[in-house]
């Protein structure tokens, strides 16, 4: 969905608007419904977990614009997007397996216990403020500067998650291939490594 895109979050009309804030209200008290929880206890259940997972680095209303917009997929898939083995134009997968460097980078963020209590902390507070400004915005709240504090609260969220993604995520195949390009895995283990460096 590019920016300039009529369905792009920054591009909606009154009435997309106000579906938008519908559907995070209908949301938020489904999951509500489900968890059996409170909605300001929704982000420790495993809905609201799950949630804000998928989330993950999008804008929260671009990734809800996506799924509410999923029925103008085309019916078809393009044959050219398949790999050569099934007479497509892409290139076949070939697997890279993991280095021992990258073992080793997985070992030291999993026994990183108490990096990943943070993490998850904070991406649940992150997720919590997300939830509790989207809410003033979806019933109604005209504070002017309510729009400045759900963009603010949806970076802190992202970052958060990106933060939380080496100890609920490992490197994987396209990262050891270039086409993802995430640091945050080598920073994550250089702390680490630097943490038991100095405490040696």
């Amino acid at each position: 969905m590019a920016a300039n895109d009529h369905g792009h979050v920054n591009n909606l009309d009154e009435i997309q608007m106000e579906t938008l804030k519908c559907y995070w209200i209908a949301l938020i008290n489904a999951i509500s419904t489900q968890s059996s929880l409170p909605v300001d206890q929704i982000i420790s259940s495993v809905y609201g977990d799950e949630f804000f997972h998928a989330i993950g680095y999008e804008n929260p209303d671009v990734f809800t614009l996506r799924w509410l917009r999923a029925f103008e997929l085309a019916q078809y898939i393009d044959p050219s997007v398949f790999p050569k083995r099934l007479n497509g134009t892409q290139p076949d997968f070939e697997y890279i397996p993991p280095t021992a460097d990258d073992e080793a980078m997985i070992a030291a963020i999993r026994a990183d216990v108490q990096g990943k209590a943070n993490a998850q902390t904070a991406h649940q507070e992150a997720a919590q403020h997300y939830l509790n400004v989207t809410m003033r915005w979806a019933r109604g709240d005209t504070d002017s500067n309510l729009l400045a504090e759900r963009t603010m609260a949806a970076k802190q969220l992202r970052n958060a998650f990106e933060k939380l993604i080496p100890y609920i995520s490992t490197r994987t195949h396209y990262h050891r291939n270039g086409a993802i390009k995430e640091q945050i895995f080598q920073d994550t283990y250089d702390q680490i490594c630097a943490s038991i460096a100095n405490n040696i």
